[in-house]
């Protein structure tokens, strides 16, 4: 990964924001990263999960069955 030009695109699109020579995230960004908080957490995990209910009990279920539905029937 290329840093400097990651970063330089997160600040063009006001994601990171300088105050002196400090870098913080935008308020949008931290909506970003709280909406993939979960899923981060997931890729995350040194080992793989035996059960997700317990290991990342954040997880939305639901929303990842109706996405594996629609897939299905799609296909």
């Amino acid at each position: 990964m290329n840093v400097p030009k990651v970063t330089q695109k997160f600040i063009d699109k006001g994601w990171l924001v300088q105050e002196d020579d400090r870098y913080f995230l935008s308020k949008e960004a931290n909506q970003v990263t709280d909406f993939y908080s979960d899923l981060w957490e997931m890729h995350q995990a040194d080992n793989f999960p035996i059960c997700l209910d317990e290991d990342f009990p954040n997880w939305n279920h639901g929303k990842l069955l109706i996405t594996f539905y629609k897939n299905d029937i799609d296909f």
